[in-house]
């Protein structure tokens, strides 16, 4: 099985060398591709992912409302749970990261901002 290398300029006899370089230490072969030859992003999966930054940004709209409520004194102090919930604002927002960065890619490696 290859590893596909996608490349503006795959003639580079730079790239060509790390591409040696990173198929030797793997123990797999390296192609250098155009980025003609990127694979076209799969419609469902971009889907999905548009579902779940949704889902994303409901939960840690719903994580920051229990965590604000721990600071204005709504809710009894509970440090086990207030450092939780902090920690599972941190996931999110870095899962949120990873989506967004995800659906921000297209076709090329451009930025689709």
């Amino acid at each position: 099985m290859f590893i596909n290398v996608y490349t503006s300029n795959p003639a580079d006899q730079g790239l060509a060398g790390f591409a040696l370089a990173l198929g030797q230490n793997l123990q797999r072969p390296v192609r250098l591709l155009p980025l003609s030859r990127l694979p076209v992003p799969d419609p469902l999966r971009r889907q999905a992912l548009r579902v779940e930054r949704t889902e994303l940004l409901d939960s840690i709209a719903r994580a920051e409302h229990e965590l604000g409520c721990f600071l204005s004194g709504h809710f009894a102090p509970d440090a086990g749970r207030e450092n939780g919930l902090k920690a599972d604002v941190d996931a999110l927002h870095a899962r949120l990261r990873a989506v967004n960065a995800t659906l921000g890619l297209g076709k090329g490696g451009e930025d689709n901002g």
